[in-house]
């Protein structure tokens, strides 16, 4: 019963059906130049995460605390970086 929660959690969490539209949809309805988005855009995102996986990769390797607190540390994380 826990994995199946957990494998639903993770398919949950990294089901993001807009990604692969969001440069499209920045440039082309925000008006947002495409030269703007990969380098400011598409940058932020990718350098905001990057101390997030690292905060949770530590807590994860070295077990300081549960898997659920994991988990919902990486989701938390992933919400604020969309957020930015």
């Amino acid at each position: 019963d826990r994995l199946f929660w957990l494998y639903l959690f993770a398919f949950w969490s990294q089901f993001k059906p807009s990604e692969p539209f969001l440069v499209d949809y920045l440039i082309q309805e925000k008006g947002i130049g495409s030269e703007q988005v990969y380098q400011d855009v598409l940058d932020l995102f990718v350098y905001s995460r990057l101390p997030f996986l690292i905060i949770v990769g530590f807590c994860a390797e070295f077990d300081c605390c549960g898997y659920r607190a994991v988990l919902v540390a990486g989701a938390f994380c992933g919400f604020l970086t969309v957020l930015m």
